[in-house]
């Protein structure tokens, strides 16, 4: 099957990302947010290889501001509001990924009546904004992101 091979790109890449590396070139993570070392670990190992028809569903997804099956049969927007399990749901106050308006969307159409909503970032009290990867494995994520997932879990236990 036909793949993209970020996986392969990532590792041939993660020599040479270090923390000073422009944004444009770091999309889902920001670079201070981590030592050199753990950087180019994170590179290496945090991406693989997609399948293209993944790809080609993410890009129609974008294209046409949808979030629906292959076939366009279901709509999972509308089907999120069946969703009845509890729901911690973060977002990264500078995540250009997961957009927090869009992530705040997901959140309100959950049908959950256990749900939080949390946002990480310099308005909402963390020591900086945080992006997509940084939420789990950003370099003050154990001390912010972390004791919000702890706090949950207790209160749902």
């Amino acid at each position: 099957r036909l793949r993209a091979p970020l996986g392969f790109l990532a590792v041939a890449v993660a020599p040479f990302v270090r923390p000073g590396l422009p944004r444009p070139f770091t999309r889902g993570f920001r670079g201070s947010h981590y030592d050199a070392a753990t950087l180019r670990q994170i590179m290496a190992a945090a991406f693989s290889d997609v399948p293209a028809g993944v790809l080609h569903q993410f890009n129609r997804w974008v294209r046409d501001d949808s979030f629906n099956s292959e076939d366009g049969a279901v709509d999972y927007r509308e089907r999120m509001s069946a969703i009845r399990a509890p729901a911690l749901v973060i977002a990264g106050q500078g995540d250009r990924l997961a957009l927090p308006p869009c992530v705040k969307d997901g959140y309100e159409r959950l049908g959950s009546p256990e749900k939080r909503f949390v946002e990480m970032g310099a308005e909402h009290g963390s020591h900086d904004d945080y992006d997509h990867l940084d939420l789990i494995m950003g370099r003050r994520a154990h001390e912010e992101v972390f004791p919000h997932v702890l706090a949950w879990l207790e209160a749902e236990a």
